[in-house]
């Protein structure tokens, strides 16, 4: 059974001294093996102004929330 704990999952900080690199990125290709083959997923990269710089989230391909996880579930993308 897959919880939270043992589902695989993306985490915005793997990507984000790219991010820092590139301040002008709107999105991400983001490309994961898996058993079933290679999945690719267009996401966008989402900004909010804090009072110590730029927080980075993820955009859910689901509800368009911003998320600092994603989860990959029966070969789709999305938050809890």
């Amino acid at each position: 059974m897959l919880t939270v704990e043992t589902c695989p999952r993306m985490e915005i900080r793997e990507i984000k001294p790219d991010l820092v690199a590139h301040p002008g990125c709107s999105s991400v290709r983001v490309a994961l093996a898996t058993n079933a083959g290679l999945l690719g997923f267009d996401l966008p990269i989402l900004r909010d102004k804090a009072t110590f710089g730029v927080r980075t989230f993820w955009g859910c391909p689901r509800c368009g929330k911003r998320r600092r996880h994603l989860y990959l579930r029966d070969t789709q993308l999305a938050c809890r």
